[in-house]
């Protein structure tokens, strides 16, 4: 190995510890913020992940940024039963709803909802910088 390919290596371990050192630190945050535990932040950030799946295929499916209580098990490998309790929980500190065919959409002006795509946005600000 040449010493390009070294520092290129290097470089990418950096990023790599500076993008998952901010991610612990972002995290940590929006726990002790909102009194949330972590398994509901993943949920959140698989709402998340659906909502912005569906946009950039702008989808028009009945779905459009929700998902079901079985997609997100199915998506975690959390059990079916575990994923409706917490997304309860969720609905009851108002950072997720639930429409009339049980699809659990996100509360984009929840202060949770806010705290995690605020930090998503600065973690993809800093890897677009570091670029």
């Amino acid at each position: 190995m040449n010493y390009a390919e070294k520092n290129s290596d290097g470089d990418r371990t950096r990023k790599s510890y500076l993008l998952l050192r901010r991610l612990f630190v972002s995290v940590g945050d929006i726990r002790s913020k909102c009194k949330v535990e972590i398994d509901e932040i993943f949920l959140v950030l698989c709402l998340i992940f659906v909502a912005d799946a569906d946009a950039l295929v702008k989808s028009e499916s009945r779905r459009l940024g929700g998902a079901s209580a079985h997609t997100i098990s199915q998506m975690t490998d959390i059990p079916r039963e575990t994923v409706r309790r917490k997304l309860q929980r969720m609905i009851n500190l108002g950072a997720v709803i639930q429409d009339p065919g049980k699809l659990y959409h996100l509360n984009r002006s929840d202060p949770l909802i806010v705290a995690v795509l605020q930090a998503i946005g600065r973690m993809t600000d800093d890897i677009d910088q570091d670029s």
